[in-house]
């Protein structure tokens, strides 16, 4: 049988028995369900909101970003929702700051 292997004095080709099976390839770990929601099924009517120690309309600025004709701000709320806001003019407000929400506007805390 040639193989067209070159070898060496005193070396000898060894080869399988039958044909080779490509290893398997190690289980991918499960990934984690991303909850899906909109802030309108968080929100509970008035008297809910106020009997809650998490304010659904106070959050956090995450990111500041300059788009072709508006600034874009991100807030992460205190409920775990996010929200894109846009400006026309670089809104006042930093990364980081703690926010709430007022008729459509981010206000400062």
């Amino acid at each position: 049988m040639e193989s067209g292997v070159v070898l060496m004095p005193n070396e000898t080709l060894v080869a399988p028995a039958g044909p080779v099976a490509a290893p398997k390839p190690p289980p991918k770990p499960a990934l984690r369900p991303t909850p899906q929601y909109s802030r309108e099924e968080k929100r509970p009517d008035a008297y809910a909101r106020s009997t809650r120690s998490v304010c659904i309309n106070c959050g956090v600025i995450t990111s500041i970003d300059e788009g072709s004709t508006q600034w874009e701000v991100r807030v992460r709320f205190d409920d775990g929702s996010r929200e894109t806001l846009r400006y026309y003019e670089r809104p006042r407000l930093r990364v980081g700051d703690a926010v709430h929400l007022e008729d459509g506007r981010l206000l400062r805390d």
